[in-house]
């Protein structure tokens, strides 16, 4: 390498090469098939009605390769939990000013290649008339963005969460607005130009910072916890056992990340509520995205989670099984508190007028049991299923293999896209959906027997390297299977046999209800913490 530029573009390339590679072998699979869709759709019945949909399910895919391009470029590294640049980039004989400007003009580049290709070979062959320029200009602002916040070192890190939920859903809501209302392309890409200058300043002084060691600390902040530290009374009493301790630690150190992020949104959501032009049940679709959205965060957080702050953790004279406990009990609290700002926003649907008549309406249509049990899973079971996206993902992180997170986001991701093709394969050639569903019953037998092997391989060895006793085992599959058990019952009872199969509804709760995952926890932490 002849130029430290060129070395700060070899460390991006190593180290994201194969997430780029598999979005690029997506690309070139969604262009050909694009091409190939209008002439085989003109000789079939459905017409090019079809088309324009076919075009947008081709084009989800490549969200994942945007988000892996703005992190390569954002985090100039191969590991995600180093935030920032390297530090050994810091010491190379360049300017601050350079540093920054060719990431952020590489990143830029990289994106708008990538939509390129999307609007030219997938969208605009099915019918999809998707502008050039400005969702360039867009996309080149969000990353800029992400940079700015990437780069900025900051004493508290919880800061960048207050700083990115806001500034994120603020571009999404301008983007919104140019797509909605159809801006004309030079005004809305002057727009979003505007935003780079700004976004170029933050980002150089954020690493000029960093260069320096300096960090953004908030006083205020400081001086708010020392007056909270003076005015608490001190401790009289030690922790009763280590466990304790522990999950005192766990709780500081990681429950607090998913109700934070929730309290950054939940205002967002609060405005999307009072704009909603429905006023009845069934037009509310605020509430159902206001109880799921702590669900959908906790899978995307919950490995984060899993961290085990290793080698403190690991000297500590704390079982595995211990550990492992207090971060299941963190993972139930953090899921608590993350429903408490949507308690305060709850009441704002029943202001609004007829949403309180339409939902007595629907009580008194389903009856007064299924009302009751409806109204109970409507309480209990998004804070359940916000613990289970947090539990489920633990073990990844207390692997502590960051090349086995990779390897599930990149396999996530090529699942995501191959089944995108076949779902669409098998759309277009209806003699093979019969022959699918014949085998829908096998592939699902073939799952179940796959999902009792390995949990019968997660439980023998956990009592083999004796991480928890056999009566721990036995109570872990009783409890599973109560579980099951009670889901299938409700299910059943809930869901009219018309919109779908018991047999495959069934199936589905068994599949749906983590074993392996949770139980194989300790396995993993114990395989990170004896290496």
């Amino acid at each position: 390498m002849t130029t430290p530029v060129q070395a700060v573009f070899w460390q991006i390339w190593h180290g994201w090469r194969w997430g780029l590679v598999i979005g690029g072998a997506y690309l070139l699979a969604a262009a050909v098939t694009a091409h190939l869709l209008p002439d085989f759709l003109r000789r079939t019945p459905q017409g090019e009605a079809f088309l324009p949909n076919t075009g947008t399910e081709l084009a989800l895919p490549c969200i994942c390769l945007v988000i892996h391009l703005a992190a390569a470029f954002s985090l100039t590294g191969a590991d995600l939990k180093e935030r920032g640049y390297w530090k050994t980039m810091f010491v190379l004989p360049v300017r601050t000013r350079t540093l920054v400007a060719w990431p952020m003009i590489w990143g830029s580049l990289a994106l708008g290649c990538v939509w390129l290709v999307v609007a030219l070979f997938v969208m605009r062959p099915t019918g999809n008339a998707v502008p050039l320029v400005w969702p360039i200009a867009a996309l080149a602002a969000g990353l800029t963005l992400c940079q700015a916040l990437s780069w900025m070192p900051l004493a508290q890190h919880w800061l960048s969460i207050v700083f990115a939920i806001p500034s994120a859903l603020l571009l999404g809501m301008i983007v919104a607005v140019v797509a909605v209302f159809e801006v004309p392309e030079p005004i809305a890409t002057a727009t979003f130009l505007a935003i780079l200058p700004l976004t170029y300043v933050a980002c150089l002084r954020g690493v000029a910072a960093a260069r320096r060691g300096d960090a953004f600390d908030w006083r205020q902040w400081n001086r708010l916890l020392a007056w909270a530290a003076a005015w608490r009374k001190a401790a009289e009493h030690p922790f009763h056992s280590a466990g304790r301790a522990q999950l005192w630690f766990e709780c500081r150190a990681f429950a607090w990340l998913l109700p934070l992020c929730m309290a950054m949104l939940v205002p967002f959501i609060a405005i999307a509520v009072l704009l909603e032009p429905g006023s009845d049940l069934a037009s509310s679709r605020p509430l159902a995205m206001l109880l799921l959205l702590p669900v959908g965060l906790a899978a995307m957080v919950g490995y984060q989670l899993g961290n085990a702050s290793f080698p403190f953790v690991a000297t500590r004279p704390v079982s595995t099984a211990a550990l492992v406990r207090s971060k299941f009990v963190m993972a139930l609290v953090s899921a608590l508190a993350a429903y408490i700002p949507v308690l305060l926003v709850v009441p704002l649907f029943f202001v609004r007028p007829g949403f309180f008549d339409s939902t007595l309406q629907a009580a008194r249509a389903a009856g007064m049991p299924k009302t009751a049990l409806v109204l109970l899973l409507a309480v209990v079971l998004p804070v359940l299923l916000t613990w289970k996206g947090l539990a489920e993902s633990l073990w990844m992180g207390l692997t502590g293999r960051a090349w086995l997170e990779k390897a599930f986001a990149f396999g996530f991701a090529t699942l995501f896209g191959c089944g995108i093709l076949f779902g669409l394969w098998v759309t277009f050639y209806p003699q093979v959906q019969a022959l699918l569903w014949s085998l829908a019953p096998w592939l699902l037998g073939l799952l179940l027997v796959v999902k009792m092997i390995l949990a019968i391989w997660v439980l023998s060895s956990l009592v083999r390297w004796r991480l928890v006793r056999i009566t721990t085992a036995g109570l872990a599959i009783g409890v599973w299977s109560l579980v099951v058990v009670v889901l299938c019952l409700i299910c059943v009872w809930l869901i009219p046999p018309q919109l779908i199969s018991t047999s495959i509804m069934l199936a589905g709760v068994v599949l749906g209800i983590p074993f392996s995952r949770i139980a194989g926890a300790p396995l993993a932490l114990a395989w990170n913490r004896h290496r």
